[in-house]
């Protein structure tokens, strides 16, 4: 299933996710199932301009576009969890059902301007700045996504390897 962004924030709809994350436990691999809430707060094109030392960033920007998803994330799980299971399963679908997933770099992670957006907390690049999310608690962060520049495009927000839906 797939939600349309505009819709979402339009409505302020919660959308109840749900994914599994493979982990260590005691020697072995396990399958842990998470389930989070996602309310998106706003979606838009970045302004290269507003990064600090823009030109520090490793992705191929003359390729497309870089454009910031601001979200407020509850994790239901019934333990803490780091970003990553969030992350990694949060993509957009175009109209035409292209899948994009999270752009990693780390300078704009890490810049003043990506801090400021709390992309550290959802897209941290290791493990002291990776975002900790507590059971039943709200936080604001945002993920980056390099899309192609098509201005006619319509987005929607998907779970990979899971589900989503409004509540």
């Amino acid at each position: 299933m797939k939600i349309p962004i505009n819709y979402s924030i339009e409505t302020g709809a919660w959308l109840h996710c749900r994914t599994e994350e493979r982990s260590w436990e005691w020697g072995s691999m396990e399958s842990v199932a998470i389930d989070f809430r996602v309310r998106v707060v706003s979606f838009g094109k970045i302004e290269i301009m507003e990064i600090d030392d823009p030109n520090k960033i490793e992705l191929p920007l003359e390729s497309g576009n870089l454009w910031l998803l601001e979200v407020n994330v509850v994790n239901l799980t019934k333990k803490e969890i780091e970003s990553f299971p969030i992350n990694s399963s949060l993509i957009l679908v175009d109209q035409d059902d292209f899948e994009f997933i999270p752009t990693s770099d780390r300078h704009l992670t890490t810049s003043e301007y990506g801090m400021s957006k709390g992309l550290n907390l959802l897209n941290g690049w290791s493990g002291s700045d990776c975002g900790i999310f507590m059971p039943k608690i709200a936080v604001r962060g945002s993920l980056a996504f390099l899309l192609p520049d098509e201005d006619d495009a319509l987005y929607s927000l998907s779970v990979r390897n899971g589900s989503i839906q409004e509540i």
